[in-house]
């Protein structure tokens, strides 16, 4: 049995992925100029690395990257808009519920994997059971009521949790491991920037001295930094893996290594230490189950 390279990857993304949520609260930046920077912040860190791999040659990569950036601009700003009104604990329970969704549907883009689980019945089955555990367990991890209402108001975030890992799926198809990461994080961010820039320019979301601030620009550097391994390690283990909804599942350790740095800095939040144990056992079960022979 060798550990997958997927697997490797998907720990790495979800370490990036808790200093994405872990430096905002600590840099205390306006969320557009945050969120503005960190990609353009991106752009640069890859641009060598760019010029060193060079660029995929697919229009297909191209328009599915451009199709996803188009997804996260809309969901990001429903996202943002609808926290301070149903709150992080209400959206952290449903977004899970995409992971089961999304694996499912990945069955439709690959029938041979779909006959391999089937030629697999009993560990397929296990799969299964491990990955409906973690969602399980992170919806879990926070105990806030889920309403209807909460549900009507981020359809779209839920509904781009379940398509974004099948589009990332996909992209990974049209370039290969060596140019597909730095090209990717490069031309999502060129359109999420170039939609923002527009966007700035007719609403004015904030002044010009916030978005032109010292604070904004450490703090973007500092966060497209941590996203851009975020992008990258997310990329290559979504290269690597077989079904793109087990990447998500194991990317939820993000939560307990947030919940060990509070705890390391003494900082009081209320946790299901059984959810964050639950979430850890699930993951290690996908990834034996699926390095299995």
């Amino acid at each position: 049995m060798e550990f997958p390279l997927w697997a490797v990857f998907a720990l790495l993304c979800a370490a990036s992925s808790a200093l994405v949520l872990i430096i905002p609260e600590r840099v205390k930046c306006d969320g557009f100029a945050l969120a503005f920077w960190n990609k353009v912040a991106a752009f640069v860190f890859v641009i060598p690395f760019v010029i060193w791999q060079g660029l995929p040659d697919q229009p297909l990569f191209y328009a599915l990257v451009a199709a996803q950036a188009l997804l996260w601009v809309v969901s990001d700003v429903i996202f943002f808009r609808a926290l301070p009104k149903v709150g992080a604990g209400v959206v952290s329970r449903i977004l899970p519920i995409s992971v089961i969704v999304t694996f499912f549907l990945w069955f439709f883009f690959d029938h041979d994997l779909f006959r391999e689980y089937l030629s697999t019945p009993w560990r397929s089955f296990f799969v299964c059971v491990a990955l409906c555990g973690s969602v399980y367990f992170a919806m879990r991890l926070k105990r806030d009521p889920v309403s209807w209402q909460a549900i009507r108001m981020i359809w779209f975030v839920l509904f781009a949790a379940v398509v974004g890992p099948l589009m990332y799926k996909l992209v990974t198809k049209y370039a290969t491991i060596e140019q597909g990461p730095f090209a990717f994080v490069l031309f999502e961010s060129f359109v999420m920037v170039s939609i923002w820039s527009v966007f700035y320019a007719v609403k004015k979301p904030v002044a010009a001295s916030v978005l032109f601030s010292k604070e904004s620009l450490r703090g973007g550097a500092m966060v497209g930094a941590a996203m851009t391994l975020v992008s990258l390690t997310k990329f290559a283990a979504m290269h690597y893996v077989d079904n793109p909804g087990l990447v998500p599942a194991v990317k939820y350790i993000d939560a307990i290594i947030i919940m060990a740095y509070y705890r390391m800095i003494g900082k009081v939040e209320k946790a299901d230490v059984v959810a964050g144990l639950g979430i850890v056992g699930c993951a290690v079960a996908i990834i034996l189950l699926r390095s299995l022979a």
